[in-house]
C-alpha cells in the first residue's frame, strides 16, 4: 500500500520527492511544505544543486533554504610572511626607535 494510514481508516499519499513534485524557477527550487517534509532526507543535496530552496505554504513563500558559503582557507603563516615585502629597516630597530622617543 502506497501512503500512510490516518485514522479512523483515511489514507494519505505520501508525497514523492521527484524533480517532478517541486517547481523550478532560476535555478532555485520550490517546495511546499508537505514535498519538503518528504524530501527531508535529500535535502542537502537539492540545495547543493539548486542554491536555494523556498518553502510554501498554500502557494505563499515562507522560508529560504540557501546553502552555506564555504570557508575560506586562512593562508598558513610561512605564506603569508613570503608574499610580503621586506622592510628595509629591522623590526628590532623600529620599535627602539618608537621607545626613545617617548
Amino acid at each position: 500500500m502506497h501512503g500512510s494510514e490516518g485514522g479512523e481508516g483515511h489514507s494519505f499519499p505520501t508525497p514523492i520527492c521527484t524533480s517532478d513534485t517541486s517547481r523550478k524557477k532560476n535555478n532555485m527550487r520550490e517546495f511546499s511544505i508537505r514535498e519538503m517534509r518528504a524530501c527531508l532526507g535529500r535535502l542537502a543535496r537539492v540545495v547543493e544543486e539548486a542554491g536555494e530552496v523556498i518553502v510554501t505554504r498554500q502557494g505563499r513563500a515562507i522560508a529560504r533554504v540557501v546553502a552555506v558559503a564555504p570557508r575560506k582557507t586562512r593562508p598558513d603563516y610561512e605564506d603569508l610572511r613570503s608574499r610580503m615585502p621586506r622592510l628595509a629597516t629591522s623590526s628590532a630597530d623600529l620599535v627602539r626607535k618608537e621607545r626613545d622617543e617617548r
